[in-house]
């Protein structure tokens, strides 16, 4: 049982942390404030998905590698408070900062608790308690010296650089789960263990060798046993898992997404859907089940298969309150039902086009085109910019604005600064002999020399679809739907102050899924087909809202005490919205 000051153990700590991390600003340096942004918000993760994809692209490559998936025993408990005192005043940290550090840490206590009474109370003397605000900040400054110390022994030859494309990280951290990837080398794995070994001595955070493992990626015919006598871990089989994502050598089969979708069926039960009506079955599902597969989705797309199982228990939980759903019970086609309100769905998840935008941001995946589309330069010294492809001309590309050009091109992946020194880009127009190639290239003779390059400044990437130019996660989902049909009537019922069980029979309506006498016949089920309002008219969605008698009557009322007057609904051919 751990006990803190009162102020640790409530709000009050972390708004008395944050407003003092604003009024002493100028104390903090700006490498913790960019790692605790990192470490929070999923940012420092970037380099960690692609170690799934790197396990593969080294398989498939035949490049020989080891990868070491590291154990940190008990990591937060563990770590030294005079070297964390000593990295936090390395890092500029001042004195009035460290002195808040050092009190929260010496006033941490303990009780035992034995057969139900506690003990005397005694002091800590190392590790970061979890769950406190600052906890996972200060753990990230602690750690992250193990990755410079294994980048330092690369950059002095003591490790090799394994040869890829996807990603440049030798190691990736996140929190206390470490992996590292080593050639296939007797020092190298010497070298590791020197470091783990050094920097668990200096930091109190100690790599338990035998609870760590170690997989072999195209080692057939090395001996194992004799490389890795160095590191007593434990050798094992692919496939195993980092940060709960599956490192496989292999394509993914169906045993290995079945336990996500496992995970959909498991939640169904505890909810009891059939005691819930449809609309909290859309939060149910907006909230819970869309948000279950972002993670793997982040890395890994979902196959078709897997999709339409997952789709399969959202329309049966929304129709029904079950896993399954019957075509009859389904009254909107789930498709429409995942377009956004304003073009009359209900706003759930797109699976197809959410997996989409979830690695849109990673540009070693297949949609850099869309994301190279999406961006707009801003030329500073143009370092970054290619000439042909990134849109930096008027808002356009090049390639864009001027499609015979760029059949001719022949330096295609140059870059601004490149084709403009010394007008190297000229020297591609002399293959031109058409008119069209003529036309096109006086305008773009004429745009280039108004380009005036700054040489003291980065070229700046601005996103197309925010008004202040900054990435967001969730302009990518709804510009996939840009071009499909508005639907301004939704606006009538989602934005009206009423039950949203009476919203959902709004839209219901507006797409004429009612299941009145008309639909019921067509079901071929035995009903009276006559309004039991009016005893006189076939029973419609039309006639029960609008035309009946009864509904007259109701509606007139209403009217009447609004103060307004109920116009003619014969005016507005059966549109209930309209009228």
């Amino acid at each position: 049982m751990a006990f803190r000051r009162r102020a640790l153990a409530t709000e009050t700590f972390t708004v008395t942390v944050s407003l003092a991390g604003q009024k002493n600003l100028q104390e903090v340096p700006t490498k913790f404030r960019v790692a605790t942004r990192l470490g929070l918000t999923g940012l420092f993760f970037t380099c960690d998905i692609a170690q799934p994809i790197l396990v593969r692209e080294l398989h498939s490559s035949k490049t020989s590698a080891i990868l070491l998936k590291l154990d940190i025993a008990k990591a937060l408990d563990t770590v030294s408070w005079p070297y964390l005192l000593d990295r936090l005043r390395h890092l500029g940290f001042g004195d009035r900062w460290i002195g808040w550090i050092i009190s929260i840490l010496s006033t941490s206590s303990s009780k035992i608790i034995l057969n139900g009474k506690a003990g005397d109370s005694f002091l800590h003397g190392r590790g970061l308690r979890q769950g406190d605000p600052l906890s996972p900040m200060l753990f990230i400054l602690a750690i992250d010296p193990l990755q410079r110390l294994l980048a330092k022994a690369q950059e002095e030859g003591l490790l090799q650089p394994l040869q890829r494309r996807t990603s440049r990280f030798n190691v990736a951290l996140y929190a206390d789960d470490a992996v590292v990837f080593t050639r296939p080398d007797k020092q190298e794995l010497q070298t590791v263990q020197a470091i783990l070994h050094n920097f668990g001595l200096s930091t109190g955070m100690v790599t338990n060798l035998s609870k760590s493992e170690i997989y072999a990626i195209r080692c057939e015919d090395l001996d194992l046993q004799d490389i890795i006598s160095p590191f007593p871990a434990q050798l094992k089989a692919f496939q195993c898992t980092y940060l709960g994502l599956p490192l496989h050598i292999r394509k993914h089969k169906k045993s290995d997404v079945q336990p996500l979708i496992d995970r959909f069926s498991a939640r169904l039960p505890t909810w009891k859907g059939k005691l819930l009506n449809k609309t909290g079955r859309t939060v149910l599902i907006k909230s819970t089940l869309s948000a279950l597969p972002t993670y793997h989705l982040t890395v890994f797309p979902l196959k078709k298969w897997a999709k339409k199982k997952i789709d399969k228990i959202r329309r049966g939980f929304l129709w029904t309150g079950s896993e399954q759903a019957q075509g009859g019970h389904c009254l909107v086609n789930w498709k429409r039902a995942c377009r956004p309100k304003n073009m009359g769905g209900l706003g759930i998840t797109n699976l197809e086009l959410f997996d989409r935008y979830l690695r849109l941001r990673w540009l070693w995946q297949e949609y850099r085109q869309v994301f190279r589309a999406s961006t707009v330069i801003t030329l500073g010294n143009g370092n970054r910019t290619k000439f042909w492809h990134d849109r930096w001309l008027e808002g356009s590309s090049p390639k864009e604005l001027y499609p015979s050009l760029y059949q001719i091109a022949t330096r295609k992946n140059k870059t601004v600064a490149q084709e403009l020194q010394d007008n190297r880009w000229l020297r591609q127009m002399r293959r031109m002999n058409t008119t069209v190639q003529v036309r096109e290239f006086i305008p773009l003779w004429h745009q280039i020399q108004q380009v005036v390059l700054q040489e003291q400044m980065d070229d700046t990437i601005m996103w197309r679809w925010t008004s202040n130019g900054t990435y967001s996660a969730k302009t990518v989902y709804r510009i996939q739907f840009v071009g499909g049909i508005q639907d301004n009537r939704s606006d009538f019922f989602w934005k009206a102050k009423a039950e949203n069980k009476c919203k959902f029979f709004g839209w219901l309506m507006i797409h004429k899924k009612i299941l009145t006498a008309d639909k019921l016949h067509i079901r071929a089920w035995d009903n009276s087909h006559i309004c039991p309002l009016c005893g006189v008219e076939l029973e419609t969605a039309t006639h029960l809202l609008m035309d009946c008698s009864f509904a007259k009557q109701v509606w007139r009322l209403i009217w009447q005490k609004a103060g307004l007057h109920m116009p003619l609904a014969s005016l507005f051919n059966g549109d209930m919205l309209a009228w």
